[in-house]
């Protein structure tokens, strides 16, 4: 089930605030949150593979789309997001790369957004090496 955001504009598009990551982190106690630019042919191919190993890890899994992504852009995403909007998730280095994505357990974040396309397996390694501390 999608996360419901507090804010969306004109097109339709949901955003995903601030407030709506303080909620989401206290609703969602451990979780991947993965930011996506669809003009990156990686940054959408991760996010199937990225979500089917954050659930098998046990946590949940939020699609976060780059905010200044041009409508226009060549790859499609078929899975539901929201557009990124918050601040703290920038300055915690969302937009610096994409993909980016930050690990959070029992509410608690770690580190900071991890940029680039790893392989699955790499992935799934660094999952479980984040999700220990």
């Amino acid at each position: 089930m999608l996360f419901t955001s507090t804010g969306a504009d004109v097109t339709g598009e949901s955003y995903f605030t601030n407030s709506d990551f303080e909620r989401y982190v206290l609703q969602k106690k451990n979780a991947v949150i993965y930011v996506f630019s669809p003009h990156m042919y990686l940054s959408v191919k991760g996010i199937a593979e990225y979500k089917k190993i954050a659930l098998s890890h046990g946590f949940h899994f939020l699609l976060l789309r780059d905010p200044n992504a041009s409508p226009q852009a060549p790859y499609k995403v078929k899975e539901s997001y929201h557009v990124l909007a918050s601040n703290k998730l920038v300055q915690l280095g969302a937009t610096q790369h994409y993909p980016s994505f930050l690990v959070y357990t029992n509410s608690k974040i770690i580190g900071l957004f991890n940029p680039g396309y790893d392989s699955p397996e790499k992935f799934s390694e660094r999952l479980k090496q984040l999700s220990k501390k």
